[in-house]
């Protein structure tokens, strides 16, 4: 999934992430992706597609949807 999720963010000419600021959330952070942002690709829809490119089945690109998905697909590493 890592390798997934690196081909999507754009880097700068050093080869670092380009940080664009804080997220919504308290420990979270925007990046700046390799493709433009519109309603049909959303950061929810973004997560589903990592997901199911992990073969953990999603179906929703909600994010309550998604998460409560998840809970019950995914084994935490320990």
């Amino acid at each position: 999934m890592l390798v997934a999720i690196k081909k999507t963010i754009k880097k700068d000419r050093t080869g670092k992430l380009i940080n664009m600021g804080d997220g919504v959330e308290a420990d979270s952070t925007f990046f700046r992706a390799r493709r433009r942002y519109f309603i049909g690709r959303s950061c929810n829809s973004w997560t589903g597609k990592i997901l199911r490119g992990a073969d953990i089945n999603v179906s929703s690109s909600f994010a309550p949807k998604l998460m409560e998905r998840l809970e019950t697909a995914v084994v935490p590493a320990r």
